[in-house]
């Protein structure tokens, strides 16, 4: 190429709004595309793809009937460490779970209370809120509380081991122990720069959304900058996304206890409800007592209901249709008893 046509390619590019000639690795490329800040070359597809992903997401978030983040605090999330940790490190249904969750969709009673008639909207675990995918993570139950904080427990340990900033790693686990009612303004207190931004843009995100994975970019930052990076196990990428799972296993972590409780086959919520209906129709039948059932069966009456609340009640329930079962049998008997002396009446006259 001679050199009028050379000078002519680099004026085209200083006129338009392209970075600057360093960012070109080839002498002759005329033409770059980026997402972000990130230059598209063959084998970028994941690239664009977290882009587009990533203005989706702050259009949907931002959204009046969706209310989650707003385009101010959106820009405050390491979202590409969120990304990586929900494609690269996680099952696909933990992915599912983790967005509805976040969009406030999950299958709280509050939300199957709008497609099921009758359905209570309370939370089985204190049985005072309604619950709704935020009351998940505020929930006052003892169990709930003591289990939240030994999951950020889990955490702590896990930041210790791979080699966290020694001062983020203790105001992070400090704002996550404080279940939202500490602000990281009040945690960091005097201290400036990097740390100032980090306390602005916690508080920004709130403490529920910290606890379902969305790290501020700041506090990436600070964990590059550590200066104790002999310590560190994981590079910041990989430490950001670790994080990130992590928080949102403490979060999982609530909807399993949740789960358990109300769908646990001897303790949970659904079978003490069914267990109780046993139990007050077993009641019924002692108190109706001998009457209707045949001498032989009487023996059907001797049951202890004390057994239902450390059983599953099958064998209660069994029992029960049993009692049923005789008390029609012996029913059946009588009716026909009667038919037959009512014919005999008949006949003599």
């Amino acid at each position: 190429m001679s050199g009028k046509a050379t000078n002519s390619c680099r004026a085209r590019r200083n006129s338009t709004a392209l970075p600057p000639q360093s960012v070109f690795p080839l002498a002759l490329e005329a033409v770059a595309v980026f997402a972000g800040k990130e230059k598209l070359t063959s084998g970028s597809e994941d690239t664009l793809r977290y882009w587009c992903h990533r203005k989706l997401v702050k259009e949907v978030l931002s959204h009046t009937k969706v209310k989650v983040l707003q385009p101010d605090q959106f820009e405050e999330v390491e979202w590409e460490a969120v990304y990586k940790a929900l494609t690269s490190d996680v099952p696909r249904m933990f992915q599912i779970w983790a967005c509805k969750q976040v969009c406030g969709v999950a299958g709280t009673n509050e939300m199957q209370a709008r497609y099921t008639p009758n359905h209570c909207k309370k939370c089985p675990s204190c049985g005072v809120e309604i619950e709704t995918c935020a009351h998940v993570l505020t929930c006052q139950e003892e169990g709930r509380v003591a289990l939240l904080h030994k999951s950020i427990d889990l955490v702590d340990s896990w930041m210790k081991e791979q080699g966290t900033d020694a001062c983020l790693w203790k105001v992070l686990i400090e704002y996550a122990h404080g279940r939202g009612g500490k602000t990281m303004g009040e945690i960091v207190g005097r201290r400036g720069g990097h740390w100032r931004q980090l306390a602005t843009a916690m508080d920004s995100i709130g403490w529920r959304r910290f606890m379902e994975g969305m790290i501020p970019k700041v506090a990436v930052m600070i964990q590059s900058e550590t200066e104790d990076a002999s310590k560190c196990r994981l590079t910041v990428k990989a430490w950001s996304a670790g994080l990130v799972v992590k928080l949102l296993e403490v979060t999982h972590g609530q909807w399993l206890y949740r789960n358990v409780h109300v769908h646990d086959i001897i303790s949970g919520e659904k079978a003490r409800n069914r267990k109780e209906s046993i139990r007050k129709e077993l009641e019924h039948q002692m108190e109706v007592g001998e009457d209707g059932l045949a001498k032989e069966d009487h023996y059907l009456l001797d049951i202890n209901l004390d057994d239902l609340d450390h059983s599953m009640g099958e064998d209660q329930a069994i029992w029960l249709l049993a009692l049923k079962a005789a008390r029609k049998a012996q029913q059946l008997r009588e009716s026909q008893a009667n038919g037959t002396a009512s014919e005999e009446n008949r006949g003599a006259a």
